[in-house]
């Protein structure tokens, strides 16, 4: 956790949250168990989650990148420093060929996970500008 890395007198801690609208919340209500969650204190990197969990995101890749950008500019607004956690794969199954906002000039952290005990990225293709 954030408190146990504090504790250990990591200087600078990032976090990721995993971004799921199919909740029938709104944006604003994430972005307060978000910031609620991290402390007014918080200074490092939040790293927004794209992933396609079963039951997370509808079909409306407009509505989804809408929902995605509002959550990244509001938190961003409130004084966080965002990046995204994504591949490409992922964000076409979420976003499809939806242009992000100005999301690209934000730091990626590209999601790879082929189950195998190496560093490889041979998997890794761009995408939405990264």
């Amino acid at each position: 956790s954030n408190f146990a890395a504090a504790q250990a007198y990591f200087s600078h801690i990032d976090t990721y949250a995993t971004i799921c609208n199919a909740q029938n919340v709104s944006h604003k209500t994430i972005i307060s168990q978000i910031e609620s969650a991290l402390g007014a204190n918080y200074g490092g990197r939040v790293f927004l989650e794209a992933s396609p969990y079963a039951g997370c995101w509808g079909s409306n890749n407009s509505y989804n990148m809408e929902f995605f950008e509002a959550i990244a500019a509001d938190l961003h607004s409130d004084g966080y420093h965002i990046g995204i956690f994504s591949n490409s794969s992922n964000w076409q199954t979420i976003f499809g060929n939806t242009n992000p906002t100005g999301m690209s000039a934000l730091p990626l952290w590209y999601s790879y996970d082929d189950g195998q005990a190496e560093f490889e990225n041979s998997g890794q293709s761009s995408f939405a500008g990264w």
